[in-house]
């Protein structure tokens, strides 16, 4: 028997304009459930990817427009009004490409930002915070040929690796019942334990974190 995880996450590294949320935000995916083990909580932040990009034809005038747009919008961020601005997404899924460049002789500069608007939940509705980022974008006036994107709205959590112990000591009781039921012939091994905590999308407000692992077990 083969038991085999597979998720997605996206990885939020940049310095937040609020100190109330962390530096290790992950914001939740839904997908479908393939370890055995998870822990399922309320959701405590509500996310909408923002896209700027620019309709001008010349490379440098673009990239020098989009930085434009997000210094505006950085500008515009009142603190009253509880909106965290995160930029650098990393996406170690593939679901939101990875914002990677190098530095050499081909260098383009770039021509969009990516970044995510959040609020911390705090008991309220995720629409209404949904409503309000989305009204706050609505407000702003991109410079030129700018223009800003909203994605579609979704759930994270702050610092789930904060969980990791919870979840190792429920994984190897798991395990431990595995190997009961199959008796002392049965060899068990786990895989994949140094994995990060991810954090997957069940309701409306709610995500299970788990850790992509790995059960495979031997009966010979």
């Amino acid at each position: 028997m083969k038991i085999l995880g597979a998720a997605a996450v996206t990885l939020l590294l940049a310095a937040p304009v609020s100190a109330a949320v962390s530096s290790s935000v992950v914001v939740a995916v839904q997908d479908r459930q393939s370890v055995s083990v998870v822990l399922r909580q309320p959701a405590e932040l509500v996310s909408v990817p923002l896209a700027i990009s620019s309709d001008r034809k010349d490379p440098a005038e673009r990239s020098a427009e989009v930085h434009r747009a997000l210094r505006a919008l950085l500008d515009d961020v009142d603190p009253e009004t509880e909106i965290v601005v995160r930029q650098g997404p990393i996406s170690l899924s593939g679901r939101r490409g990875a914002s990677k460049f190098s530095l050499g002789s081909s260098y383009v500069p770039p021509s969009r930002a990516d970044l995510n608007l959040m609020m911390e939940l705090k008991g309220r509705d995720i629409f209404d915070c949904a409503s309000r980022i989305e009204r706050f974008v609505a407000g702003l006036t991109p410079p030129g040929e700018a223009r800003y994107e909203l994605g579609e709205v979704e759930l994270a959590v702050d610092d789930p690796e904060a969980r990791r112990p919870q979840l190792l000591q429920a994984i190897a009781a798991d395990v431990a019942k595995t190997r009961k039921l199959l008796g002392g012939a049965a060899k068990v091994t786990v895989s994949g334990l140094e994995g990060p905590v991810l954090v997957r999308q069940v309701s409306d407000h709610e995500v299970e974190l788990f850790i992509d692992y790995e059960l495979a077990v031997d009966l010979k």
